[in-house]
């Protein structure tokens, strides 16, 4: 089982602030050099080694082969991971369920959260191995 706040290490290829990595990973052109040292990014300093290998990468390629069973838990108030990421992540895994938590933003607290929790323990429940 993976499990991860938000869409998980996918933030950390790209999914999300689509907006803001465009300037780097969907130049197809882009030369690495053109790529800043550091970068502020995430509430944190980044650079070439980050966003170099993303240039040009493609995250639904890639989930399509993971063959298990995947629950997708969106905010449709998301001000940062457009709701629409989720969905189409849907789409494009095997096995997949989403819950929109209507009105939850980014990260869940207080009732989103304890919705989330109970999702997620459905979940767990449903599908033990």
């Amino acid at each position: 089982m993976i499990f991860s706040y938000g869409f998980g290490g996918s933030y950390r290829v790209g999914i999300p602030y689509a907006e803001e990595l465009s300037v780097f990973t969907e130049q197809a052109d882009l030369e690495t050099e053109e790529i800043p040292d550091t970068y502020y990014f995430m509430w944190m300093d980044v650079g070439r080694a980050y966003f170099e290998p993303l240039i040009g990468y493609d995250i639904y390629e890639d989930i399509g082969a993971y063959d298990r069973d995947v629950l997708l838990i969106h905010g449709d108030a998301d001000s940062i991971v457009p709701l629409s990421y989720s969905e189409r992540a849907l789409e494009v895994y095997p096995s997949a369920r989403l819950e929109v938590i209507s009105g939850a933003g980014h990260g869940f607290g207080g009732e989103d959260f304890a919705r989330a929790m109970d999702y997620i323990l459905e979940y767990l429940e449903t599908n033990r191995v």
